[in-house]
């Protein structure tokens, strides 16, 4: 057997723990091996160590040109945020069991619930972007896991412009670590939908703007996190530099569960070639593949597939029936 006819799942499993066996060399402890509020704490302390360097001539810079080289601890920062949640998909992606992979998931959640007694909402959001990436989410999750998700999910809920993130950082003091991403977001809209310069004049309306929102920076380093480095978590952590890739992610997800293999890629309106002929007009057919064979169509199986395929069924069994009227009357 030659090396192309070895299984997809075998090889990629192969390939990561030869790197897990490189990187890892000599290390036999995993996130489980630790206290959910201890790596809470250590997280915390790694972030705001980047978060303290964080300059607000940086943001506005960034915001205006978006230069690394101009803002460089932004973005170390914003690195840091990305490696995480890398991180975190890549151990929850990489174990063989369900059981282990829903331990894992349970054990992210808990150190989620001590990150926002924490004021730590950069981490936070970092896992919970894990927690709820395509690749993760598309797998089969006990109900408790999926209502916990849900729940923790509401703080980022986009609706009203991030109002229960916005009031949540509101109602926090500090010392807190904000999610920088949407302080960009904000700093970006002021900058772009006010001028510089109001009637020849230097607009103090947008600085005034600007200033608000980068008081809350001042605001939340008024008082220091009094966590103590613990060298075994942070050199278990090792810089969140150990990840996969997006399409390794991807097809490490698909290893454990096919993308939609169970699902016939032919239609059910196959059997009668003038009502397929008809909607093939229309592009429907086209949209009802697309549907099926998604890769991301594994997060709408189940009941919203049936429905799917209930309204189209009903749909042409109107047809089916203008059909049957048309030809009766062709015939008289």
């Amino acid at each position: 057997m030659s090396y192309l006819q070895l299984d997809q799942r075998v090889f990629i499993k192969l390939f990561f723990h030869l790197r897990i066996f490189i990187i890892f060399l000599g290390k036999t402890f995993n996130i489980l091996n630790f206290k959910s509020t201890d790596l809470a704490e250590q997280m915390t302390y790694l972030d705001y160590q980047l978060f303290i360097r964080l300059d607000t001539v940086e943001l506005i810079l960034w915001v205006q040109e978006q230069n690394e080289d101009k803002s460089y601890n932004l973005t170390k920062f914003t690195e840091h945020f990305n490696n995480m949640s890398f991180w975190c998909r890549t151990q929850i992606l990489q174990q063989d069991d369900s059981k282990e992979r829903e331990k894992y998931m349970t054990k992210f959640i808990k150190i989620m619930k001590f990150l926002r007694k924490y004021n730590n909402f950069n981490s936070y959001l970092a896992i919970l972007s894990a927690l709820d990436s395509a690749p993760i989410r598309r797998l089969e999750w006990h109900k408790n896991i999926i209502d916990n998700l849900k729940e923790y999910c509401s703080l980022i809920d986009s609706s009203s412009s991030f109002r229960a993130y916005r009031q949540a950082l509101n109602e926090s003091g500090s010392p807190c670590i904000p999610y920088v991403g949407l302080i960009l977001q904000d700093l970006t809209f002021v900058h772009i939908g006010n001028s510089d310069i109001y009637h020849g004049k230097i607009n103090f309306a947008k600085r005034w703007q600007q200033f608000n929102i980068l008081d809350n920076l001042r605001r939340f380093r008024k008082e220091n996190y009094h966590f103590k480095r613990r060298e075994d978590i942070i050199s278990f952590f090792d810089g969140f530099s150990l990840y996969l890739s997006e399409d390794e992610l991807w097809q490490l997800s698909e290893s454990i569960k096919p993308r939609c293999s169970n699902y016939p890629k032919t239609c059910i309106i196959k059997d009668r070639p003038f009502l397929y002929n008809v909607m093939n007009q229309h592009g429907v057919n086209n949209m009802i593949f697309k549907v099926i064979e998604n890769p991301r169509c594994n997060i709408v199986t189940g009941r919203y597939v049936q429905k799917i395929l209930k309204s189209i069924k009903n749909t042409i069994e109107k047809m089916n029936r203008m059909h049957l009227i048309m030809k009766k009357k062709n015939t008289n």
